[in-house]
C-alpha cells in the first residue's frame, strides 16, 4: 500500500492533499510506502540560499535536530538510516519525507525502511523552525500521523516552534542517531548545499505548517 501525506500553506492545499493521501490508502498494495509533507503559512514562501550553508547535511545543526527528534519521539527512525537533503520543492512546502513498511504505513513503525527526508531549499528557515520540521518530519518516521490540534508539532501546518526549539542551537555531538545521507537530487552551491525543506510518507509541510 502507497501512501502519500502533505501539509499545505493553505485550507485549499491541505485538502487536496487529505484527497490524494485517501486515494493512496485506497488503493491497497501488499506493501505500504509513505510521503509526508510539512505545509508552509502564507507570506513564509522566500527563497533562502542561506539554509544550506546553516543546516547544511551532517553539519552540527542538522545532527543537533536530529537528536532532539529522536528525544523528544524517545525513538530512532527507521533502524537509524534515514537519508536527509536539500531540494528544489513547491515554495508552500517545508520539506517531504517518505518510506516504506511491508505491512502498514502507520503502525508498524518499527519495521519502516528506505526512509528519506527532503527540505525545501526554497524555503525559509531560521533555527527554531527548521529544528521543529525535523520533529515532524522524524515523528512521521516513528509512526506519528497528523493532528487536529494545532498545539502539537505533528500539526499539518507550521504554525510555531516548540518549546525544545526555541532560541538558538548550542552545537551537536559528533555522531548522528541517523545515518544523514546527500543524495543525487542534492545541489552543491560554491562548495556547499543550496538550502531546501522537508517531506514525508510522501509526506509535505508548508511554511508555517508542520506535517
Amino acid at each position: 500500500m502507497s501512501v502519500h501525506h502533505v501539509s499545505r500553506r493553505s485550507a485549499r492545499a491541505l485538502t487536496a492533499t487529505l484527497a490524494a493521501v485517501a486515494a493512496c490508502v485506497l488503493g491497497g498494495a501488499p506493501a505500504s510506502s509513505g510521503t509526508a509533507a510539512h505545509a508552509a503559512a502564507d507570506g513564509a514562501g522566500a527563497v533562502a540560499t542561506g539554509n544550506l550553508a546553516r543546516f547544511a547535511v551532517d553539519s552540527p545543526p542538522m545532527i543537533q535536530a536530529e537528536l532532539i527528534a529522536t528525544k523528544y519521539w524517545n525513538s530512532t527512525p527507521c533502524s537509524g538510516v534515514v537519508s536527509v537533503s536539500w531540494g528544489a520543492l513547491d515554495p508552500s512546502i517545508n520539506a517531504s519525507s517518505n518510506w516504506w513498511n511491508p505491512v502498514a504505513a502507520y503502525g508498524n513503525a518499527a519495521a519502516n525502511a528506505k526512509c528519506t527526508i527532503t527540505l525545501n531549499e526554497n524555503q525559509s528557515f531560521d533555527w527554531p523552525m527548521f529544528c521543529s520540521v525535523m520533529v515532524h518530519e522524524i515523528g512521521h518516521l516513528v509512526g506519528q500521523q497528523h493532528t487536529t490540534d494545532r498545539a502539537s508539532v505533528m500539526y499539518p501546518i507550521y504554525i510555531a516552534p516548540i518549546a525544545e526549539c526555541k532560541g538558538a542551537p548550542a552545537g551537536a555531538a559528533a555522531g548522528s542517531p541517523v545515518a544523514s545521507q546527500a543524495t543525487a537530487a542534492k545541489k552543491a552551491v560554491k562548495g556547499t548545499h543550496k538550502a531546501q525543506s522537508r517531506n514525508k510518507k510522501h509526506h509535505k509541510h508548508h511554511a508555517k505548517k508542520h506535517a
